[in-house]
């Protein structure tokens, strides 16, 4: 149930949550500081921060560490919003949740793989991951083969996409990952009617729609750019499913040969049209993934004002609260590496 009725406590609960996320003042004056400990400091200033950091010491912080603090208050909020929430409400978080299950999997894979993503996987072992993501995360962690990765997500679907990778010829790091964000989108897609409706609905098909599209142009391009892959492989790794984007504007931007002409394909889509100022001159690396990100801010936002009263209003916060973690952590490692000021600002502004 969508509408003022439904949504208007969580509303009010979400600004109030919005009021306490940095603004562009506090990420000027975290990119000036001059080391990591100092940044650190500055950040238990915030209450979303200064509990989580609390048993940190600032000049005994390991990255890892830092960034495991962060990624948990992203599930904090969740947390949070969840416990806010009416039933129907809470089925839609965890329905939002779910999204960080290929995340997850995929750093039990590089583990696995020697990738030592060990740490990094330690990142989602949040209490309220374990409780409502219906996976034994701590059997995850125990695993050292792809036979035991497989066993231990028995039911969940994913053993079956892996499954079907592991039983491949020369199975890849890459066929892994697409198979995991595969599986994920398409039976998202499939199933959304089920848990939505309305205009609750609209706005994930929106979001999702727009996020799947615009994954398969950063796949075809990785694929090109880094993999070499024919045109029938890299058809065979995209999600089987098309929102603005067309099937005869996929085949033109697999069978492209110049970073060129992918820019001109692109540009005939309806991406390239409606979103024509976020377009680089050129695909040099991270640039598709910062135009993927603009473009999903105009998405969630333009939905929140449209429509205040509905799912938007929490999808649209946390993906807020990750661009702020993801912003962080930039200006972390940019103070990391002594980058100046105004190079850690470009960096992290949205």
């Amino acid at each position: 149930m969508t509408g003022i009725n439904a949504y208007s406590a969580m509303t009010a609960k979400i600004r109030a949550m919005q009021s306490r996320l940095l603004s562009d003042g506090d990420f000027r004056e975290l990119a000036s500081l001059s080391g990591v400990p100092e940044a650190v400091a500055f950040l238990k200033q915030f209450p979303t921060y200064s509990r989580l950091f609390s048993d940190l010491e600032e000049n005994r912080i390991h990255r890892g560490e830092i960034e495991k603090c962060l990624t948990s208050a992203i599930f904090d909020d969740f947390q949070k919003i969840y416990y806010f929430a009416n039933l129907e409400q809470r089925r839609m978080v965890v329905l939002l949740l779910k999204r960080y299950v290929p995340t997850l999997i995929k750093y039990h894979l590089y583990r696995i793989q020697g990738e030592d993503d060990a740490h990094a996987a330690s990142f989602y072992t949040h209490p309220f991951l374990k409780k409502n993501l219906k996976l034994d995360i701590d059997a995850l962690a125990n695993c050292d083969t792809m036979e035991a990765l497989i066993h231990a997500l028995k039911g969940s679907g994913y053993d079956l996409a892996l499954k079907t990778v592991f039983q491949s010829p020369n199975p890849s790091l890459l066929h892994y990952e697409f198979a995991l964000d595969m599986y994920y989108f398409s039976n998202l897609w499939k199933k959304k009617e089920k848990y939505l409706s309305g205009v609750d609905l609209e706005v994930i098909e929106r979001s999702v729609g727009s996020n799947l599209d615009l994954l398969n142009i950063q796949w075809i391009y990785r694929c090109k750019r880094y993999f070499f892959l024919s045109p029938a492989d890299i058809s065979a790794l995209l999600i089987p499913v098309h929102y603005k984007l067309k099937k005869t504007q996929l085949r033109q931007l697999i069978e492209t040969s110049t970073p060129e002409e992918f820019m001109a394909a692109i540009k005939a889509t309806y991406y390239g049209r409606r979103f024509e100022r976020f377009l680089p001159e050129d695909f040099g690396r991270g640039q598709l993934e910062q135009m993927h990100q603009k473009i999903l801010h105009t998405v969630y936002f333009s939905d929140r004002r449209n429509y205040p009263y509905s799912i938007a209003i929490i999808n649209s916060y946390i993906f807020q609260k990750e661009s702020e973690i993801s912003r962080i952590v930039t200006a972390l490692e940019g103070i990391r590496y002594s980058l100046n000021t105004s190079e850690i600002i470009d960096y992290i502004t949205t």
